[in-house]
């Protein structure tokens, strides 16, 4: 595995949580949801582009999809960590 494919993967991630988070707030939403959408559109389609990829293409194509959607678990996870441990409201 390549670690372009690793850091691509991270700031495409990063880039969803962030946008989500910042429209949320541009909208005036409240913590709760912005929290919510920032998640959704960090993790958005990640299996989806697995399945896509593995049924159009081949096992190759597939892997930094597979790749995104283990990460979208595992940083969100975390980011919901954070969340509650620093009680931000």
């Amino acid at each position: 595995m390549s670690i372009l494919i690793l850091i691509v993967v991270l700031l495409l991630n990063i880039s969803g949580y962030s946008l989500g988070y910042g429209l949320a707030k541009l909208f005036k939403l409240n913590m709760k949801r912005r929290r919510t959408l920032s998640i959704e559109i960090g993790m958005q389609n990640a299996g989806l582009g697995t399945v896509l990829a593995l049924k159009y293409f081949s096992s190759e194509v597939a892997l930094p999809a597979a790749l995104f959607v283990i990460v979208s678990v595992i940083t969100s996870a975390l980011l919901a960590r954070v969340w509650r441990r620093n009680g931000i409201n």
